[in-house]
């Protein structure tokens, strides 16, 4: 399901054979999660989708790779039951917290309709769901991160907190609806951005 390349452009074989079976479905999303608090650690491999396993353990949906390919079990097993549909969009923000868009509803059996927000060891971020309020009414496909720290956020939905949103719409960096932003959008997008 995911491979690693080389500069050069050939596959490389030690990230391969490290990751094991892989993962048992398909994979839509991948992001570089470097930890800004500890700069002499490798970065680490975010990865989404629609697969509930990697090497055959129950990740469900949104696993972390280490540098070398390895699973990051700490992290995985701190994920519990992960999310319960495909994680489609996957963000870091600049202090390593993880933003994650999908078709998913619930993170560990709470209410995160499309969209949630992860400290960087797996825990779910509340304040970030508190802010965003009833949040989106569709899948969210598409993460964008500002210069500012403000999150843009594309896909099928047409309303963001109760309030029409033509499928795109920004947040502030704590979840907040960017209000300004989404009433100059007018009726937004007539299709699902991709």
């Amino acid at each position: 399901g995911i491979a690693r390349l080389t500069s050069a452009g050939a596959p490389d074989t030690a990230f391969t054979t490290a990751l094991g079976t892989g993962f048992n479905n398909v994979i839509f999303a991948a992001a570089v999660h470097s930890n800004p608090a500890a700069t002499a650690t490798l970065d680490k491999v975010l990865v989404g989708g629609s697969f509930t396993t990697l090497n055959t353990v129950t990740v469900n949906r949104l696993a972390r790779l280490n540098a070398d390919g390895t699973p990051d079990t700490a992290f995985n097993t701190a994920l519990g039951a992960g999310f319960n549909d495909a994680v489609r969009a996957i963000l870091i923000q600049a202090d390593g917290k993880i933003v994650v868009g999908g078709s998913f509803t619930q993170y560990q059996s709470t209410a995160v309709p499309y969209l949630a927000r992860l400290n960087a060891d797996g825990t779910l971020d509340t304040t970030f769901n508190t802010n965003l309020g009833t949040g989106p009414n569709a899948a969210v496909s598409e993460l964008a991160l500002q210069a500012d720290g403000s999150i843009l956020i594309g896909g099928s939905l047409t309303s963001l907190n109760s309030v029409a949103v033509g499928r795109l719409a920004r947040l502030l960096s704590n979840g907040t609806p960017d209000a300004a932003f989404n009433t100059a959008l007018g009726t937004g997008l007539d299709n699902e951005p991709y």
